[in-house]
C-alpha cells in the first residue's frame, strides 16, 4: 500500500497483480501533470511491480532537447534528415520555404530559419500540434494543411 496520507493515491489491490503503463500521458489534457504525479507515487509504492514506458510521442519530444541546442541549430536546415514514420511529411527545408512563401516579403528559406521556426515544425509534426503560436484568427495556409 502506498505511503502517506494522500486518499487518491493509486494501489494495487492484489498480490499479484502488475501495471504497466504505456505512455504518452502528457498529451491528454489538463490532467496530465496529476497523472504523472499519481503513476510515479504507485511505482515509488510498488517498484517491483510497476512499469512505466515511455510512449513514442514522448520519445519524439526528447528530440526537441537536441535540436534546438544551439550545436543543431548551426546545422543548416538542408542537412536536418526528414522524419521517418511519415514519407509524406515536408522536411524542415520545405516547411521554410512554405513560411517564406507565406510571408510574401521576398524572405527565403534561410531568412525563416530560426530556434522558433524549427520549433513549430517539430510540433506539427511530432507532437501533432498545429498552428502552433499562431494567432487563432490567422488561416492557415495550404502549407500548413499538409503538417
Amino acid at each position: 500500500m502506498p505511503a502517506g496520507p494522500d486518499r487518491t493515491a493509486l494501489m494495487l489491490t492484489h498480490s499479484r497483480v502488475y501495471f504497466v503503463y504505456g505512455g504518452d500521458a502528457p498529451d491528454r489534457g489538463e490532467g496530465s501533470e496529476r497523472l504523472l504525479r499519481l503513476l510515479v507515487g504507485l511505482k515509488r509504492a510498488y517498484p517491483d511491480r510497476v512499469a512505466l514506458l515511455a510512449g513514442n510521442r514522448d520519445l519524439n519530444k526528447l528530440r526537441m532537447t537536441s535540436e534546438l541546442a544551439p550545436s543543431d541549430l548551426a546545422r543548416h536546415h538542408s542537412m536536418i534528415p526528414p522524419i521517418h514514420w511519415d514519407a509524406n511529411a515536408p522536411t524542415l527545408s520545405q516547411y521554410l520555404e512554405g513560411v517564406a512563401a507565406e510571408r510574401g516579403d521576398g524572405s527565403t528559406a534561410d531568412d525563416c530559419d530560426c530556434a522558433a521556426e524549427r520549433l513549430r515544425w517539430m510540433c506539427a509534426l511530432v507532437a501533432n500540434v498545429r498552428q502552433l503560436f499562431r494567432p487563432a484568427t490567422t488561416q492557415p495556409s495550404d502549407h500548413y494543411r499538409m503538417l
